[in-house]
């Protein structure tokens, strides 16, 4: 088996139940993801507990997906 390390991506934007969702649906994967970055593109944070798992990038300009995707990628590699 190859060696892979994997990180995941969450667009958040409003809606802190579905952040949380997708959180408990990365923790369940069959092969391990490190770290997840989370770009919160809401007026306000909803998302602010950073630690050694997650990443956050709170932009309350809504850079939206794209920006968000080159922005996890470059973060990643």
């Amino acid at each position: 088996m190859i060696n892979c390390r994997v990180a995941a991506y969450i667009t958040a934007y409003l809606d802190k139940k579905a952040v949380k969702k997708c959180l408990q649906g990365i923790k369940q994967q069959s092969y391990p993801v490190e770290k997840v970055f989370i770009l919160d593109n809401s007026p306000v944070p909803i998302v602010s507990v950073e630690n050694k798992y997650l990443r956050i990038k709170h932009c309350p300009e809504n850079l939206g997906i794209g920006a968000g995707l080159a922005m996890a990628l470059a973060w990643a590699i």
